[in-house]
C-alpha cells in the first residue's frame, strides 16, 4: 500500500518504494484528472515476478496505490476456475466424459490421457465454432473408443463474455431406453440439475474464496507495523494488532476526531502521524509512530549546530593556544633569571599554573569541537554497562542513591568501547549532581535500535534548559564547563545514533540513547 500527494510525491509506504510515481497517468490520478488507473493488469496477471496496481484518487488530494504481485493473482485465478465444478459433475454415473475448452485449447478434461483421436478440439470443430458464435447449445452423436456417445455442447457466456464450451458425453446405453420425449425431458432435467449443481458448487467455492481472502487480508494487516483502524457508520471499529499496541484498547478515542488527510497526534511523550481517508460512510485511519524519527531529526539538527559552532570556535581556540604557549615559556625563563627574588618567583609560578589550566581547557574544547575518531567493534553492550555500574556503585551507596541496571544481555552493537564509556560517565556524573535518590540504567530493543536510557528522580530541568542542554558552554553547574553533553552528542552521532532527553522539574530526567542494532548472524 502506497500513498502519494497531489504531485506524485511518496508520503507513506507499507513496504518498500513505488517506481511508477512519474507515470503521467499516475500523476493525473494524483491531481484528480483521472479517478483511477490500473497498472499492468491485462499484460501481467499470469506472469510470475510481475506486479500490478490500482491507483485511486483521494478526496483530499493525492492517491492511494494498492499493489499485488503476479504470483498471488495467478494463484487466485487458478483456485477460482471451473475445474473444481466440472470434476464434481463428472462423477455422475452414465457420463462418459466432461470437457471444458476455449477455442484455443482444452482447459479441463475428465477423460485424461484416454481421449480418442476422433474427438477433435472445439476450435477445430466447425459445428462447435458455429454454436459458439451463435450462442446456441446442441446435441449430437460421436464415437468414443468404439462406443457411441450422445454429446451435449453448451457455450458458456458470463456478462456477454465468452468463457468456453462445456462438452458432456452421455452413454447411449441409458439413452436408448427412453423415447424421444422422455429423452428431451431427461436432457432438460439433467441440464437443470447440472446448472443447479454448478451454481451450488460455485457459491460454495466463492464463500471459501471470500473466507480465504478475508483471512489473507487480516494476515496482511497483522504484518503491517503501522496501525490500521476502520470505523464503521454505527461508530464501531476494527483494526490490526498494531493499532492496539500503539494506542491501547480504545484507540478510537484518540484518533477518530482527527481531520481528514494527514495530521500529527501528540500523546504523552509519543508522536503519531495519522492519515484519515473517508470512503462512503466509513473512515479508514493509518497510524504511524514517528517519535523516533522526530527525535532523530532533532538530534541531527543539534549535531549540525554543534558542527558549525565548533568549527568557528575551534579556529579561534587554535589562535589563542599559540600565544598562551609563548607566555608560558616566557614565565619559565623569567623564573630562572638571577635578579628575580622568591616572592616574584611564587607569583610567576601561580601565573604559569593558570596558563596551563587555561591551555587544558582549550585542549578539552578542541577534543569536543572536532569529529570524534571511533574504532568500533561488534559486541554485546551489557558487559560495559555492568562494569560502569560496579565502578560507580560505592559512590552511589555513599551518597544514599539506589542504583539499578536492567538490560537485555542479547543486545549487540558495533561500538567504540572507550568512547561509549565516556558518554555514560558524563551522564552518570550529571545524575550524581542532580540530587537523585534512585538511578536506573535500562537497555531494551526498540525496532531497529537498541535504546539505552539513564533515568533519575533528581531535580529535573525547566523546558528552556532542556532545549539548550546539548549546546556548547551551556551548563547549570557552578563549576561546569558546558562541554560534557556536547561531547556526548558528538560521540552518539559518530555511532550513527541519536540521543533524546525528557525532564520534569522536581521529578527527574531521562536521557535515552538509540544506537542501531547489529544484525544477528
Amino acid at each position: 500500500m502506497v500513498i502519494l500527494d497531489n504531485k506524485g510525491k511518496l508520503i507513506w509506504s507499507s513496504k518498500g518504494g513505488f517506481g511508477r510515481q512519474a507515470d503521467p497517468k499516475v500523476l493525473k490520478v494524483c491531481d484528480g484528472s483521472l479517478p483511477r488507473y490500473v497498472i499492468g493488469l491485462r499484460e501481467n496477471y499470469q506472469k510470475t515476478g510481475y506486479r500490478f496496481g490500482l491507483v485511486s484518487h483521494l478526496p483530499q488530494g493525492g492517491a492511494l496505490v494498492l499493489i499485488i504481485d503476479g504470483n498471488t493473482l495467478h494463484r487466485i485465478f487458478e483456485q477460482t476456475t471451473f475445474s473444481h465444478v466440472l470434476a464434481h459433475v463428472s462423477r455422475y454415473e452414465g457420463l462418459e466424459f466432461v470437457r471444458f475448452e476455449s477455442l484455443e485449447g482444452i482447459l479441463y478434461d475428465s477423460s485424461g490421457k484416454d481421449e480418442p483421436e476422433s474427438m477433435i478440439q472445439a476450435g477445430d470443430d466447425p459445428e462447435i465454432v458455429e454454436a459458439v458464435y451463435a450462442n446456441n447449445p446442441f446435441v449430437r452423436t460421436v464415437s468414443l473408443a468404439g462406443r457411441e456417445v450422445l454429446e451435449v455442447i453448451w457455450p458458456v457466456y458470463v456478462d456477454n463474455l465468452f468463457l468456453g464450451v462445456i462438452r458432456v458425453g452421455l452413454s447411449l446405453y441409458y439413452v436408448r431406453l427412453l423415447d424421444d420425449t422422455t429423452l428431451w425431458l431427461t436432457l432438460i432435467t439433467l441440464g437443470i440439475i447440472g446448472v443447479l449443481d454448478m451454481l451450488f458448487v460455485l457459491a460454495w467455492q466463492r464463500g471459501r474464496r471470500l473466507n480465504r481472502e478475508a483471512r489473507e487480508n487480516q494476515a496482511i494487516l497483522e504484518r503491517i507495523q503501522d496501525g490500521v483502524l476502520i470505523r464503521r457508520p454505527d461508530g464501531s471499529w476494527t483494526g490490526n494488532a498494531s493499532v492496539v499496541k500503539l494506542l491501547g484498547e480504545n484507540p478510537c478515542s484518540d484518533i477518530c476526531d482527527a481531520p481528514v488527510g494527514l495530521s500529527r497526534l501528540n500523546r504523552g511523550n509519543r508522536v503519531f502521524l495519522v492519515l484519515r481517508n473517508p470512503v462512503d460512510d466509513t473512515d479508514i485511519f493509518i497510524i504511524r509512530d514517528v517519535t523516533l524519527e522526530d527525535a532523530a531529526d532533532e538530534s541531527r539538527a543539534r549535531e549540525e549546530r554543534l558542527f558549525s559552532t565548533g568549527k568557528l570556535a575551534s579556529a579561534f581556540a587554535h589562535e589563542i593556544r599559540n600565544p598562551l604557549n609563548t607566555i608560558s615559556m616566557i614565565f619559565q625563563q623569567v623564573e630562572h633569571a638571577p635578579l628575580v627574588q622568591n616572592p616574584e618567583k611564587d607569583l610567576l609560578r601561580v601565573a604559569e599554573e593558570e596558563v596551563r589550566r587555561l591551555n587544558g581547557f582549550i585542549e578539552e574544547f578542541m577534543r569536543v569541537a572536532k569529529d570524534p575518531e571511533i574504532h568500533p567493534e561488534v559486541d554485546t553492550v551489557s558487559p560495559l554497562l555492568f562494569h560502569l555500574a560496579e565502578l560507580y556503585r560505592p559512590r552511589m551507596e555513599s551518597a544514599g542513591i539506589r542504583f539499578d541496571v536492567e538490560i537485555d544481555d542479547s543486545i549487540t552493537l558495533s561500538y567504540d568501547s572507550d568512547r561509549l564509556k565516556g558518554v555514560f560517565v558524563n551522564l552518570l556524573e550529571n545524575a550524581l549532581d542532580s540530587g537523585a535518590h534512585h538511578l536506573v540504567i535500562r537497555g531494551i530493543r526498540n525496532g531497529r535500535f537498541a535504546e539505552i536510557s539513564l533515568q533519575d528522580d533528581g531535580s529535573g530541568m525547566e523546558p528552556e534548559q532542556v532545549e539548550r542542554v546539548f549546546d556548547l558552554y551551556y551548563t547549570t553547574k557552578q563549576k561546569g564547563t558546558g562541554l560534557g553533553l556536547a561531547y556526548v552528542q558528538r560521540v552518539v552521532s559518530a555511532h550513527v545514533g541519536f540521543i533524546q532527553v525528557e525532564s520534569t522539574p522536581g521529578r527527574g530526567t531521562r536521557f535515552s540513547i538509540l544506537l542501531p542494532l547489529e544484525e544477528e548472524s
